[in-house]
């Protein structure tokens, strides 16, 4: 059991200090500014003022828009926010990644596309893509914080929602506008392009959007096997080779688009869009001896490729139209059909289907112009199903519903934000037991309902014109999800023999955070303290013995890597996490050049509180780095440096990973307007150092490193 304290002491002083330093920056700002005011130059004009209490918001939440969502836009989500404050990516091969957000993934953390969940099998297991493509994203949202409730008990980690205007909100203000890009990238030659059309006449805007992405093996720097991780799975007699330079079988395929339709006005929207996206990509072998899992198939160059397809219809309706103390009301409906083939050399071992039906209506309401605030309504039935050899998860019927309120009270001194969710919610397996090799048998219940409820508060106040402080409480509960529940079988893809748990019950967060903010013109700083206790918190533990897939047994070690997998269980557990995230920005004017500076580091600890029991295993390390932005009329470039701590609390059973540090860079050039389209041109470097970098996320990282040296060159038009 650790002893460490939540929130270490040099931490707090480390803290104290920079926020020391940000008031005498600002405090010296401020005296300049006074002195020029007050001045006899005619050459010079400085307006100062305070910022009214909507501008000294300190906001939960991350915004990434625009060209810096353009510079960041990696394959995967995960990848795209994995430089924000606090979020991380949990990689499993290039195409795939999933954000960690405070150590929270998986089913904690809501992935959302306009308002509705993205219903993919990616909260399944680690191994499936998220059907978003960043490349289509206008603007991507992390949220914390009371916001983040109505989305349901999946997001007690946070919240990301991509919008990517599949249906169009606002009416036309031109007849045609467009967007194109290409991007070719080094490793792997890689190659994407892009595509976004919206036409429209007056109330009425049509929508038209598509994507196609292809990849080789990755190129990465050394050997692919961790061999001590490795042994330390599998035994000391565990026999592997390797391989060097290149990670094979981890190409992909990827391509989809949207078509869209919208009638505008002031009072109504009603729109309605079709969306369509297909992946096929490997998962890396790691260097493992030729060998096939699937009985009846010859051993063969081990080549697990995933094949996946989602078609999606959404419906958004809206009416503006005070009527009594409601001024809006907005219906969406969204229907997935998911499907995804886990194919072992030429056959398919898995079939993971996944339809849902979700629907949510919300009434925004103002009782006072002072006092916002939206309640809701939402119910979801879905119908998950894993078929085949290794079909760990049997078909089951998953329905919930749910009710939900958000209430601002906004203050002259103060903002106050508070949210309330109650949801039911019911899992009835069709099965009604579960067998592996006819020797472990496993009785399963008609039905497994849970009830959540969840309440969040915040209250942030303004202290002066450039500092703002908030602070908030959380009391999230979350019920286990299918796969947490009645998984038991063999996933080849992830490498592991899964072990669900029906005895699991309800998860429940008390989570308090501190938000300190300055921000002047000569200097930004933030600064986020956090700590949660979780109940009865739902992991996967390395349960210490393997199962051999050719004999249908669990042993204690493996000989031959190839046919084992290491056993892996849902199990139960209080834990306790804490971190911090910190920034400290020095923006200024040089000439017509925009300079910023900027400096950030996070850290997430997580234990469990149970004598002895250990780490939370697969948590992020302590990274650090600086920033340099560097902007003119019509150029860009930066630099980034990120060093990360060595991750040695991985976690019972769970090898450590080495720091590493990871340096990239950005540059782009706007060519202009030439016969009305727009040009520009830009260059993106990762990993210039060719730093081995294994990810501690990552349930891969002892069988592949990320990515090695790569160099991006991209052409972006616009109309």
């Amino acid at each position: 059991m650790s002893t460490a304290p939540a929130i270490s002491r040099p931490l707090v002083a480390r803290v104290l200090s920079w926020l020391f330093l940000a008031a005498l920056l600002g405090q010296a700002e401020g005296t300049r500014a006074q002195a020029v005011e007050g001045s006899d130059s005619p050459d010079e004009v400085v307006v100062t003022g305070q910022r009214t209490v909507e501008e000294r918001r300190l906001r939960p939440e991350s915004v990434l828009s625009a060209d810096q969502l353009r510079r960041r836009t990696e394959s995967s989500l995960g990848a795209t926010l994995d430089e924000e404050l606090g979020v991380h990516n949990a990689s499993f091969g290039p195409g795939v990644g999933q954000p960690v957000i405070r150590g929270m993934s998986g089913p904690r953390v809501k992935i959302a596309q306009g308002g509705l969940g993205n219903h993919d099998a990616a909260s399944v297991s680690p191994d499936h893509a998220i059907t978003l493509e960043p490349l289509l994203a206008e603007q991507i949202r992390v949220v914390r914080g009371p916001a983040a409730i109505r989305y349901g008990s999946g997001a007690v980690g946070g919240v990301v929602e991509v919008e990517d205007g599949r249906i169009p909100q606002v009416a036309a203000k031109q007849a045609l506008t467009g967007a194109f890009e290409a991007r070719y990238d080094s490793n792997g030659t890689r190659h994407a392009q892009v595509f976004k059309v919206d036409a429209g006449h007056e109330q009425v805007v049509a929508h038209l959007d598509g994507f196609q992405r292809n990849a080789d093996n990755l190129d990465i720097p050394g050997d692919a096997l961790d061999r001590g991780a490795v042994r330390a799975s599998f035994g000391d007699t565990a026999e592997f080779r390797n391989m060097r330079g290149k990670l094979l079988n981890s190409d992909a395929d990827t391509r989809g688009g949207s078509a869209g339709l919208s009638y505008v006005d002031d009072r109504f929207l009603l729109g309605a869009a079709v969306n369509r996206y297909e992946n096929n990509y490997g998962i890396p072998p790691g260097g493992l001896p030729p060998h096939s899992h699937t009985p009846g198939v010859a051993p063969g160059v081990q080549r697990i490729r995933l094949e996946l397809e989602q078609t999606r219809y959404d419906l958004d309706a809206r009416w503006r139209a005070p009527l009594l103390f409601i001024d809006n009301v907005r219906v969406r409906v969204g229907y997935t059909d998911y499907a995804h083939s886990e194919i072992d050399g030429d056959r398919i071992s898995t079939l993971f289907t996944n339809e849902v039906l979700e629907t949510r209506v919300e009434f925004e309401h103002a009782l006072r112009a002072w006092a916002p605030g939206t309640f809701g309504l939402q119910w979801q039935n879905r119908d998950f199903a894993a078929e085949g050899f290794e079909s760990f998860v049997p078909a089951s019927r998953v329905d919930s519903h749910a009710a939900y309120l958000t209430q601002t009270l906004q203050a002259t001194l103060a903002r106050l934000e508070f949210g309330a969710r109650i949801e039911g919610s019911e899992t009835r397996p069709e099965d009604a037991e579960r067998s592996i090799g006819g020797t472990v048998v496993v009785k399963l219940p008609a039905r497994l309902s849970y009830t959540a409820k969840s309440g969040m508060v915040a209250l942030e106040v303004p202290l002066g014109a450039n500092f703002a402080l908030r602070g908030s409480y959380d009391h999230a509960a979350r019920a286990p999800d299918v796969q947490e529940l009645v998984a038991l079988g063999p996933h080849l893809a992830t490498r592991s023999f899964a072990v669900g748990n029906i005895a699991l019950g309800l998860e429940t967060t008390r989570g308090a955070g501190l938000a300190l903010e300055w921000r002047s013109r000569a200097v930004e700083a933030r600064v986020n303290l956090f700590r949660n206790a979780i109940d009865a918190f739902i992991y996967q533990e390395n349960l210490g013995f393997v199962y051999n897939i050719e004999e249908r047994l669990f042993q204690i070690e493996c000989v031959r890597v190839d046919v084992c997998v290491p056993a892996f269980g849902y199990l139960q557990q209080d834990a306790l996490f804490s971190g911090y995230e910190a920034e400290v920005a020095l923006p200024w004017q040089w000439r017509d050049i925009s300079v910023r500076l900027a400096a950030q580091t996070d850290y997430v600890r997580g234990y469990f509180r149970g004598d002895g029991k250990g780490d939370v295993p697969r948590l992020p390390p302590r990274t650090s780095g600086f920033s340099l932005r560097l902007d003119g009329a019509d150029w860009s470039a930066g630099f980034r440096a990120t060093w990360a701590g060595g991750q040695h609390r991985a976690g019972i059973n769970e090898a450590p990973t080495p720091g590493y540090c990871a340096l990239s860079a950005d540059a782009s050039h706007t060519l202009g307007r030439h016969f009305g389209v727009q040009s520009e041109v830009f260059l993106r470097a990762r990993n210039l150092l060719d730093d081995e970098i294994r990810n501690s996320t990552s349930f891969l990282r002892a069988f592949m490193p990320e990515a090695g040296r790569s160099v991006e060159l991209g052409l972006r038009l616009s109309l």
